[in-house]
C-alpha cells in the first residue's frame, strides 16, 4: 500500500472489511496479483480510505473470477473508470 501510494502521491487506508475481503481471497495470482489489485484500488478509489464497495465483484461476494459472470465484471470496470 505504501508503494502504491508514493507511487501516486497520494495517502490512503484501508477499511477493516477491505482487509477481511483479502485475506479470504486465494490470490491465484500470488503477489503479483495483490499489487496489481492495491495499485488499482488506490488509484481508483474515491477518498481516503479504501471500502470494499471498491473492491472487484468476484472479491467483494467471494466468487472466484473465472466463474465471475463476465458481464457484471465488465459493468464494474465501466463504473470505476467513469469515477476516474
Amino acid at each position: 500500500m505504501e508503494e502504491a501510494c508514493t507511487r501516486q502521491g497520494t495517502i490512503k487506508f484501508f477499511d477493516p472489511k477491505v482487509l477481511r475481503c483479502f485475506a479470504a481471497h486465494n490470490w491465484p495470482g500470488n503477489v503479483r496479483e495483490l499489487r496489481a489489485t492495491v495499485e488499482f484500488l488506490v488509484a481508483m478509489s474515491e477518498g481516503k480510505v479504501i471500502k470494499s464497495g471498491d473492491l472487484p465483484p468476484y472479491m467483494q461476494y467471494g466468487i472466484a473470477p473465472e466463474r465471475f459472470a463476465a458481464r457484471a465484471a465488465c459493468k464494474w470496470l465501466l463504473t470505476s473508470l467513469r469515477r476516474a
